[in-house]
């Protein structure tokens, strides 16, 4: 039996084409150093019915897929209990609506041979393909870099989807917070959350641009109200937890800025939007760690 190398963790709640569309772009990955039976995704599988059945039929010979049953506690709850199970030497945490560019398991692969014993996690870009493979975020336009300490901006570069660790050091530092993260206390906030523990606890990330998934494009203009107070109730707590001062107060003023600057120009949505974002970073770093309900131990649901 071959040795797991990765063990891709994905949480998941109503979703099925994105799923299939995320199977195959497995499927059809470039040649790499790891055949796929020595990658397993361990789908942690969050809906109240069975929707899931006839993908992973269609999948069942093709791929290395393992089904938990989790309740929807939030997408911490589901990654930790994903990882509780793993087997591979290293793990990501792609969404339920993200699939990988065709090379990107060679890239990582490689990436991984070259790190051999140096303690370092690895994360990459994400890009949205139906939008002119737009970035999610403002990549800087390098080689690549290294970040090494807590205190570096460019850790909030780190998104969740293009995030890979050695299990054994996510083990160490002790898996996700369940209040950082959707159907949490704060929203949001959990990989970033666990990318700063990370340098904290003696690693470092490498910013890899060419390892790189896709995921939707995610737009502040379009998004729901509720959905966007709970990102920045997410941020405001998360640089409470690790004492983010500057960073929150560069982010609070800028969103003040925008929207004085866009009622200034009669555009009111923008205006709100930006207003909405300033309060709701505001309330999540001056409250937290208030308000974190008690949660049941894993595995006693």
């Amino acid at each position: 039996m071959n040795a797991i190398k990765l063990s891709l963790i994905i949480p998941t709640l109503h979703r099925v084409q994105e799923l299939d569309r995320f199977f195959a772009s497995l499927v059809s990955q470039s040649s790499t150093e790891w055949p796929l039976t020595q990658v397993e995704v361990i789908l942690v599988d969050q809906n109240d019915d069975d929707r899931l059945s006839l993908i992973l039929v269609k999948y069942q010979n093709r791929l290395n897929i393992r089904r938990f049953r989790c309740p929807s506690w939030g997408q911490s709850n589901a990654k930790n209990e994903g990882l509780a199970v793993a087997q591979g030497d290293w793990v990501g945490f792609p969404d339920d609506d993200c699939y990988f560019a065709p090379q990107t398991l060679q890239h990582l692969s490689r990436a991984i041979e070259k790190l051999a014993e140096e303690e370092a996690g690895l994360f990459g870009r994400v890009t949205d393909p139906l939008s002119q493979d737009q970035p999610l975020l403002r990549y800087p336009d390098t080689l690549g870099f290294d970040i090494e300490s807590p205190r570096d901006s460019r850790v909030f570069l780190a998104l969740q989807v293009a995030q890979f660790y050695r299990r054994s050091s996510l083990s160490r530092i002790g898996g996700f917070d369940l209040e950082l993260c959707s159907g949490g206390a704060w929203g949001s906030g959990e990989e970033t959350d666990m990318a700063i523990r990370y340098l904290e606890w003696g690693g470092k990330l490498k910013f890899l641009p060419e390892l790189v998934v896709h995921h939707p494009l995610v737009d502040a203009s379009t998004m729901t109200l509720n959905k966007l107070g709970r990102y920045a109730t997410g941020f405001g707590a998360l640089c409470r937890k690790h004492g983010l001062t500057i960073e929150w107060l560069t982010k609070v003023f800028k969103q003040l800025a925008g929207s004085v600057f866009y009622f200034l120009t009669l555009r009111w949505n923008r205006s709100l939007r930006c207003a909405w974002i300033a309060w709701n970073r505001a309330w999540g770093f001056v409250r937290y760690p208030r308000l974190m309900p008690a949660r049941p131990a894993r595995g006693n649901s």
